[in-house]
């Protein structure tokens, strides 16, 4: 088992655990719907530090923080088809005049 934030970009892994001390935080993923067994796809990184990460659960793309991902527990289920280099990463929104 490995944090969710430890996948590459373009691998799956089911969710095992959610592994938090905070019952806020728990309660929080299992909300938007974290739940053990579930398939996640780390889909890609964002600009500021790697956050936020963009995961696909089930069919619905959610993006969290570095610190929820950590508590998401997967175990791998496949490596991604991509080459780091190739994956795609999020672009920090255009600034408006």
């Amino acid at each position: 088992m490995k944090p969710l934030n430890e996948l590459k970009a373009g691998a799956t892994g089911r969710v095992t655990a959610i592994a938090v001390g905070d019952p806020e935080l728990e309660a929080k993923l299992r909300e938007i719907g974290f739940a053990e067994g579930d398939e996640v796809e780390l889909l890609t990184f964002g600009p500021f530090g790697g956050q936020p990460i963009a995961v696909r659960l089930n069919r619905t793309i959610v993006a969290l923080r570095a610190a929820e991902a950590k508590a998401v527990r997967i175990m791998p289920t496949a490596e991604p088809q991509l080459e780091p280099s190739a994956a795609p990463r999020l672009e920090a929104a255009p600034e408006h005049a």
